[in-house]
């Protein structure tokens, strides 16, 4: 539904095709284009994520493997025009795997909604709007589950015209969401209770971006999540497990005037609990404890460099005066450690 890019004349550029530029040139020695290209899908990626069902943690989770494993296997994408369709259909095999594995369903009930939208101004557009995106919001989530992934995804990117455009025309972010059967049929199919449901908007360019403005509204992407993704591809060179998240930020009961907060992380061999603290203006103390205990090499990564530490026999480890900021923390194989630990694993990035 967006351009990425307009001209002095008002017409955009789809935003499939500045994606397919930006992958060339990143494939072509351009490390800033891999910068712009994360940074113009993420948020597609992450609606189209959403749109199985799973929490927010998870969606994180989803897109950030998505990006590994493009990162990983960019010589099997030969076209960059089929980046697009490469990274959604990666993205919904993930998330329809991870769905199936935990259930784990997050569906905004009407008075989410009614809580993300804006106060009334008091201007008629501004009360339209919301009125419009109530209904909207009611009406979608009547519409089995294929129509609203469907439509989700395409609200987000630029129409082509349903009606007329045979499924080779379809922009291929549309195409790669296709739930059945060709795009045209599936869009047929999908749109017309929504149309039909929503009398105040009188054209059908003007609904999708309502479509797309409701969902930006009440479930947008984390505002810092691009920026996580390129964090960890900064270890795209490394061969390593991306730990999940299991327990977000949660307040662990400090003494004194400090605050702390705990999160869990899990791999396939191991589970790491951290407790962050504060230990002064702008800096946390970090406090690990690996499970099952073991004398592993501990690094934490941030934007200003590496630190090193060992964890002790019960697999305990601590980093003082850590600057705020992201962080991540990898775990690396040691010899003489009795932990079955055969590759480094690293976490998520955490904003701390």
């Amino acid at each position: 539904m967006t351009s990425a890019t307009s001209d002095d004349t008002g017409v955009g550029t789809a935003s499939w095709e500045v994606a397919a530029r930006e992958f060339a040139a990143w494939r072509a020695g351009d490390r800033a284009a891999l910068d712009r290209l994360v940074r113009l899908l993420t948020p597609v990626l992450w609606h189209l994520v959403r749109a199985y069902g799973l929490d927010r943690e998870s969606a994180e989770d989803v897109v950030q493997t998505t990006w590994m494993a493009l990162v990983r296997n960019v010589d099997s994408v030969r076209d960059p025009q089929a980046v697009l369709r490469w990274t959604t259909t990666t993205a919904r095999r993930e998330a329809w795997r991870t769905a199936r594995l935990g259930r784990r369903v997050d569906v905004a009930e009407p008075q989410t909604l009614d809580a993300a939208l804006p106060p009334v101004g008091g201007p008629d557009s501004t009360v339209l709007a919301e009125r419009t995106a109530r209904t909207l919001w009611r009406h979608i989530a009547q519409l089995p589950e294929r129509c609203q992934r469907l439509l989700r995804v395409i609200a987000f990117e630029d129409r082509p015209d349903y009606a007329s455009s045979p499924p080779s025309s379809v922009s291929p972010w549309a195409a790669s969401v296709r739930p059945a059967g060709d795009v045209s049929t599936s869009y047929a199919a999908c749109w017309p209770p929504i149309r039909s449901g929503v009398t105040s908007v009188t054209d059908d360019v003007t609904l999708l971006r309502a479509v797309h403005d409701m969902y930006d509204t009440m479930d947008p992407p984390p505002a810092d999540l691009a920026d996580r993704v390129l964090f960890t591809l900064q270890l795209e060179d490394l061969e390593f497990e991306l730990m999940r998240l299991e327990e977000a930020l949660q307040p662990a009961g400090a003494r004194g005037p400090e605050t702390a907060s705990t999160v869990t992380f899990s791999a396939e061999s191991l589970t790491v609990m951290v407790t962050v603290s504060d230990s002064g203006p702008h800096r946390r103390r970090i406090d690990g404890w690996i499970a099952p205990g073991g004398a592993l090499r501990v690094e934490l990564r941030t934007p200003r460099g590496v630190h090193e530490t060992q964890a002790d026999a019960d697999g305990r480890f601590a980093f003082a005066e850590v600057p705020s900021g992201l962080v991540q923390i990898m775990i690396h194989p040691t010899t003489g450690a009795e932990v079955p630990l055969h590759r480094p694993v690293v976490t998520p990035p955490v904003q701390l």
